[in-house]
């Protein structure tokens, strides 16, 4: 007997899973579906609605990829994980007598839609959305990292397989009674944006090191012309990376809290220019700027030129700080939410 066209279930359950996902996350970001489908199913831009104007939202330059899977039920289990070195330092080398249990979902992925992302590489987040239909719940997993931290210690060769079963953890979750349960993406989707900010920091702390480096020989003139040189340049870099945006907008990631202090307390002092001649101004910041305790009586008794070489020996300790957040995130960030043991221990969102 001859039939019509027919749609499968299959595709009712991928229409069903975009409308969930839709309904789930804000109506103010942008969702777009990739047609065709080659491994990446939406992006979702996000915009934030303004304070001034708050009828209107604007975007934020910040975009997640996202590979979305469908099922009536999840597959939940319980994953022993174990402690670990690091293994961006060595193969895997796990520790038995440091383990824990965890709640995950299991879902079976072709090979090939994880080689897709592998190749993406880690700059842009491409996120697994599994859609439980009967709940109405999104388990959500960064495949980048899960491919890099986990897929390919564990198991090098796993695309010769055909397939592969991931792990998302449950607690991992998007759903409608619980609106902070989106910030994990809000946090994925400004990586480009750290990306390039590790990026600039690098940088800046070569070249600042390099201008400090003149500040320490030559006579006592060469010195302090070479002082000054180097808090202007101190000031330009300050214009720049102050511009970031994210600032503000990571609590769960304490580090860019603190840099961002140190930073608006040191341009708060270098925002008058000559402010290096100024010794009460060099003492007070030095007493009261917040990443260090330094002992008040020592540093009102600096004369000049050492109260002026002291902030700029702050101002890189200060830059290495910022250089050294690219490996924060490296070893620690791109951890967070994986089904690994140290995942659960570093953010609490």
């Amino acid at each position: 007997m001859a039939y019509p066209k027919r749609r499968v279930r299959q595709h009712i359950m991928e229409d069903r899973s975009i409308r969930i996902v839709r309904d789930l996350l804000p109506d103010h970001w942008v969702i777009r579906e990739y047609k065709p489908d080659y491994g990446i199913d939406l992006t979702i831009e996000l915009f934030e609605f303004l304070e001034q104007e708050p009828d209107q939202a604007a975007t934020l330059g910040e975009t997640l990829f996202v590979q979305v899977k469908s099922t009536e039920v999840v597959d939940a289990r319980r994953l022993r994980v174990h402690a670990r070195r690091n293994v961006e330092k060595g193969p895997l080398n796990e520790n038995p007598t440091e383990s824990a249990e965890i709640a995950v979902a299991a879902l079976q992925l072709e090979a090939s839609e994880l080689l897709t992302v592998q190749a993406i590489g880690s700059a842009i987040p491409v996120l697994l959305f599994l859609v439980e239909l009967s709940t109405r719940r999104i388990y959500f997993v960064c495949l980048n990292d899960l491919i890099e931290k986990v897929i390919l210690p564990q198991d090098p060769s796993y695309a010769a397989k055909g397939s592969k079963v991931v792990h998302i953890p449950l607690a991992n979750c998007i759903r409608a009674d619980h609106p902070v349960s989106i910030r994990p993406l809000e946090t994925y989707a400004k990586r480009a944006k750290l990306y390039a900010a590790f990026e600039k920091f690098a940088y800046q702390q070569h070249e600042l090191d390099h201008a400090l480096l003149a500040c320490t020989d030559g006579s006592w003139g060469e010195i302090q012309n070479a002082a000054t040189a180097a808090l202007d340049l101190v000031r330009h870099f300050l214009s720049i990376v102050l511009r970031y945006d994210f600032w503000n907008r990571i609590p769960e990631w304490q580090p860019i809290g603190h840099a961002h202090q140190e930073l608006t307390a040191l341009h708060g002092l270098l925002v008058a220019k000559g402010v290096e001649h100024d010794l009460r101004a060099l003492q007070s910041y030095l007493v009261h700027e917040p990443a260090t305790n330094r002992n008040e009586e020592w540093v009102r008794s600096l004369r000049l030129e050492d109260a002026r070489m002291q902030v700029l020996l702050h101002v890189s300790d200060i830059w290495h700080r910022l250089a050294n957040l690219s490996r924060m995130y490296e070893e620690l960030g791109r951890e967070w939410f994986l089904p690994t043991y140290l995942a659960p221990l570093l953010v609490d969102i």
